[in-house]
């Protein structure tokens, strides 16, 4: 949004018109349908296509003049990274740990440790071989810290 201000794009005034209107048709549809997560699923419905969708075409079109498919590779790309080491996580390491988290606070401290370690680091090896946004993250911070010694 703030790019939109800056670029001063204001002219797609019916977007939150429309965000509105699909907000309530669906939550209304699928509320009679399934109750509450129907109701839900009408702002998840608005925002997806209004923010996700619309917003991002909006602006490298129309603000960068750029083809939004710049965008959504970047979006792939960082969700990608960290999916994929979920999954491996979820159906080849997680199967094979004998740990039960449920039985003691100790238990589930190694079974903490032995899930979420490996997994930060393969998404920040992923991160940081994929992006170049991760890259330049790591090297401001390692320049802050560098510099204030």
């Amino acid at each position: 949004m703030q790019f939109l201000f800056g670029f001063g794009l204001f002219y797609d005034v019916w977007a939150p018109v429309a965000e509105i209107i699909i907000n309530l048709s669906v939550a209304t549809i699928c509320g009679a349908l399934w109750g509450l997560p129907g109701v839900l699923l009408g702002g998840l419905a608005s925002q997806l296509l209004i923010v996700c969708i619309w917003k991002p075409y909006f602006l490298y079109s129309k603000g960068f003049k750029q083809s939004v498919w710049k965008y959504w590779l970047s979006i792939f790309t960082y969700l990608g990274s960290i999916i994929l080491p979920w999954i491996i996580f979820e159906y080849a390491v997680l199967p094979q740990l004998k740990i039960n988290p449920y039985d003691n606070i100790i238990n589930w401290t190694i079974f903490a440790l032995t899930t979420v370690l490996p997994y930060s680091i393969l998404c920040l090896t992923l991160l940081l071989t994929c992006t170049q946004g991760m890259r330049n993250f790591v090297k401001r911070f390692l320049n802050l810290k560098l510099n204030r010694k």
